[in-house]
């Protein structure tokens, strides 16, 4: 685990002196059935030659299904995709990849009318180290600070959290907080029987209404390893969201800027669009 994480930081470092030529990210807490997508588009500087397509980015295919009034079954699905043209002069070189990450399953506690409540989940390890592409290098990078373990290789992540929204029903101003990590244990060949872990927090406030709410929103993860090298790794963002709702169809946008100068030179920012499915 400790090498691939190694790898995935150089590529950082090195992407953001030099160019290659010389990974619902914020969930109102809802207790009702819902479907969602979303699409996480990361703005990478690879150099002045390197460009991609817009479609190059991570898909998240997320659902939760209530199971009686206080469970419900909560799942996603992770794809990165991603098609990098470099500019060679006479003619241009392109790297292109399509990959399924490791899905999420897990059980949400809400009592009915409440807004606190606590997750309990985990990943199904399909990704392999021996078949560790840059794809999926693309899609750790693009969901760095968020949902890492996506597209790890050789991992079992523990997922716990825990969160609550306080809102004034009078003026429709809202605070509201998300909590917990995750433990990986490391279950490939050659990862020894190190454990490590990733502690998130996001703090969200804004105004909600009828018809639309917005939202500033500060993430930061923690990365805990048992690498003398690369311990105590602290990655955070500043994001602005925008949600419309129409009956039980809400689209959203979010912007997201990284607070990290390593990785604000590698990502200048990071675009989320999504659409969720309220069912009745």
């Amino acid at each position: 685990m400790r090498h691939i994480i190694r790898q995935l930081f150089l590529i950082i470092f090195l992407a953001a002196s030099f160019s290659i030529s010389a990974q619902d990210t914020y969930p109102i807490n809802s207790n009702k059935t819902s479907l969602n997508y979303e699409f996480l588009k990361p703005d990478i500087n690879l150099g002045d030659e390197i460009g991609s397509t817009f479609l190059s980015g991570t898909h998240h295919f997320n659902i939760q299904l209530n199971l009686n009034s206080r469970l419900s079954l909560v799942g996603g699905i992770p794809i990165v995709n991603f098609n990098l043209t470099e500019d060679l002069g006479n003619e241009n070189f392109n790297i292109t990849g399509t990959e399924i990450g490791n899905p999420y399953i897990g059980f949400k506690f809400q009592r009915p009318g409440q807004s606190f409540f606590t997750e309990f989940g985990t990943r199904i390890p399909l990704v392999d180290s021996e078949d560790f592409s840059f794809a999926y290098s693309f899609g750790t990078l693009a969901e760095i600070t968020e949902r890492v373990e996506a597209f790890l290789p050789d991992i079992l992540p523990i997922h716990l959290m825990f969160g609550n929204t306080f809102k004034n029903r009078q003026n429709g101003s809202f605070i509201g907080f998300r909590s917990g990590g995750a433990v990986w244990l490391n279950i490939g060949d050659g990862n020894g029987d190190g454990v490590e872990a990733i502690l998130k927090n996001n703090i969200r406030a804004g105004l909600d209404n009828r018809q639309v709410r917005v939202s500033i929103i500060y993430h930061s993860s923690w990365l805990i390893t048992e690498d003398d090298d690369f311990s105590d790794l602290f990655y955070n963002s500043l994001g602005f969201q925008t949600d419309l709702k129409f009956n039980t169809i809400s689209p959203y946008v979010n912007f997201r800027k990284p607070l990290n100068e390593n990785f604000e030179n590698f990502t200048d920012f990071i675009l989320t669009f999504g659409v969720r499915l309220h069912m009745p």
